[in-house]
């Protein structure tokens, strides 16, 4: 997705945003099972795989229909199935595997806590002031 996106910082955003995701897949299902134990733990990794899977998919979903501006229906179509895999496998994981809800749950929230670490980085062009800008 990365091509489709010709501006640098836009490129830089999102990859600061897919690298902190990728940081919550190690450190959330970690500090679950330091919190509640290995339930708590698996839990949460089941929890970061389906929100971090379906923020990838959506992403390109996304990225396609802005680019691309073509299959409109095949990408609604693609999303509506995401989210119903998505549903179908965390009912699977609570009821039929009896993984820990609370920790499924903070697995989930994985994704709001990435997006709040990613936006902490400044972009390239806010670090440096701008001479034609007047600070008051």
């Amino acid at each position: 997705m990365t091509k489709l996106l010709q501006d640098p910082i836009e490129q830089a955003r999102l990859k600061r945003l897919n690298l902190s995701v990728g940081g919550m897949f190690l450190a959330v299902p970690l500090v679950a099972g330091l919190i509640g134990g290995l339930d708590w733990g698996k839990a949460a990794l089941v929890g970061c795989l389906v929100v971090g899977i379906n923020l990838l998919i959506s992403q390109r979903l996304a990225a396609k229909l802005i680019f691309d501006q073509a299959g409109k229906a095949l990408a609604l179509m693609v999303y509506l199935f995401k989210l119903g895999l998505s549903v179908l496998i965390l009912y699977l994981a609570v009821v039929r595997f009896h993984l820990n809800l609370w920790g499924v749950m903070l697995g989930l929230s994985s994704v709001i806590l990435a997006i709040l670490i990613s936006s902490l980085g400044l972009n390239p062009k806010q670090d440096q002031p701008n001479d034609n800008q007047h600070h008051v």
